[in-house]
């Protein structure tokens, strides 16, 4: 392989802000904000996520047809769990360098934790079919929690004031309850109706074991119990990190950057200095970006997916 010259100083390197690229000191990013900093600096590079991050903000000004787009694309948002909230909590700092955010905010956005309150739960419709194992409250309902939010969002806006106010006080409930339903990082809550009197435990595993086939997220396809998990989610980052810099920059002058920036203990990886490799994990950020966001159009790209 070729060696890469790495002497001089990098003048286009040098402008590019360190934030959106170097993901590798635990000082910066600690292992208890590497999911939501994944999560969010990725959405960063999603067009489609920037756009609703301006409806959210602007959402008391929108048309009846803007906010029903809105409520469409948060339905979409929220399929992939809690992270979805990230985004509409904190519509009003997107798309900031996570890395540029205050510490009390990066503390919110780190907050990850299923929802432990359900109480919206029994305030669902429930299905009247008896069967062994009938799960009562699961993903199919959001459909019918988004028409409740479409329905008062296109109500009348000539309404008194406080009657307006009760009503963004419902749709908040209800953006809630929405929230409430989605897995949350791979766990999801719900209310089961069993029928113990009439049924074996293995008709009523059996039944159990059916709706879980059926109704596993498609988003979440049943996998190997998976370690080193921290680490993955900074090798995701650091992949991101190195897509950036290959789309300002060629690779020898990724290198460069590298090596003027990390200290020699955390750049020992093939990754930040042989350029195969190096091109490779950049591109592994692409994959990263549909896999974090299945819900995205399959033709949509990270902003920065071309590499000079």
């Amino acid at each position: 392989m070729k060696a890469v010259c790495t002497s001089g100083k990098n003048k286009r390197a040098s402008k590019l802000d360190e934030r959106e690229w170097n993901f590798s000191d635990r000082d910066k990013v600690p292992d208890d904000e590497l999911g939501a900093c994944c999560y969010w600096e990725y959405g960063r590079e999603s067009k489609s996520l920037r756009e609703l991050a301006g409806l959210v903000r602007d959402r008391r000004s929108l048309s009846p047809q803007q906010a029903q787009r809105m409520h469409s694309e948060l339905g979409r948002l929220f399929t992939i769990g809690r992270p979805g909230e990230l985004f509409r909590t904190m519509a009003s700092e997107f798309p900031k360098p996570w890395q540029s955010l205050t510490p009390e905010q990066r503390k919110q956005g780190a907050d990850f934790a299923p929802q432990k309150n359900n109480r919206f739960l029994s305030e669902l419709p429930m299905p009247d079919k008896f069967a062994p194992f009938t799960a009562k409250a699961t993903l199919g309902d959001v459909a019918w929690l988004n028409g409740q939010a479409q329905r008062i969002y296109e109500e009348d806006k000539t309404k008194p004031p406080q009657l307006l106010h009760s009503k963004a006080v419902e749709l908040e409930r209800i953006e809630h309850k929405i929230s409430a339903i989605y897995p949350r990082d791979g766990i999801e809550t719900l209310v089961a109706k069993i029928g113990w009197r009439e049924f074996s435990n293995k008709e009523i595993a059996d039944a159990f074991r059916k709706w879980v086939f059926e109704n596993r997220p498609k988003e979440m396809p049943e996998s190997p119990r998976r370690g080193h998990q921290v680490d993955e989610w900074r090798a995701r980052l650091e992949r991101l990190g190195l897509l950036r810099l290959r789309h300002a920059l060629s690779v020898e002058e990724t290198i460069q950057a590298i090596t003027q920036t990390l200290p020699s203990v955390k750049r020992k990886a093939t990754k930040f200095h042989e350029p195969g490799v190096l091109n490779q994990e950049a591109e592994k950020a692409i994959d990263n970006f549909h896999k974090l966001f299945p819900f995205l159009d399959n033709a949509e790209k990270p902003l920065c997916h071309s590499m000079k």
